[in-house]
C-alpha cells in the first residue's frame, strides 16, 4: 500500500495540471502554459515567460493595474508580472490546493 501513497503524491492532483518539471521547468513557481513558440529554439520556461510577457506587454500592463488571473496553475506569470512589471495588485484563482499554498508563501515572502 506505500508504494501507491508514494505513486499518489507523483502523480498530478488535478487532470489538468502540467507537469512543469517533465518539461524542463523545476522552479519553485514553475510555469504552466502552452507558451509563444515564437522560435522553435526556444525551451518550454522561456517559451511560457514568452507568453506572459507578450501579453503584459500588449495590454501594458503598468505598476496600478490590477491583474486577474483564473487559473494561474503554479504561479509562474505571477511572479514575473510582480517582478517586471511591479503590478501591485494580483489576484489569481487555483483549483490546485498545493499550488495555492506555495504562491501565498513565496509572494508574501
Amino acid at each position: 500500500m506505500k508504494w501507491l501513497q508514494t505513486l499518489q503524491r507523483h502523480l498530478s492532483k488535478h487532470k489538468y495540471a502540467i507537469d512543469a518539471k517533465q518539461l524542463g521547468d523545476h522552479a519553485v513557481l514553475a510555469w504552466s502554459n502552452l507558451g509563444y513558440w515564437d522560435d522553435a529554439r526556444l525551451s518550454y520556461p522561456e517559451a511560457c515567460q514568452t507568453l506572459a510577457t507578450h501579453l503584459a506587454d500588449r495590454l501594458q500592463l503598468k505598476s496600478n493595474d490590477r491583474v486577474l488571473d483564473l487559473g494561474c496553475g503554479q504561479g509562474a506569470s505571477l511572479l514575473l508580472w510582480q517582478q517586471h512589471y511591479h503590478v501591485q495588485q494580483l489576484c489569481a484563482v487555483e483549483l490546485q490546493a498545493e499550488c495555492v499554498q506555495r504562491i501565498q508563501h513565496t509572494l508574501n515572502s
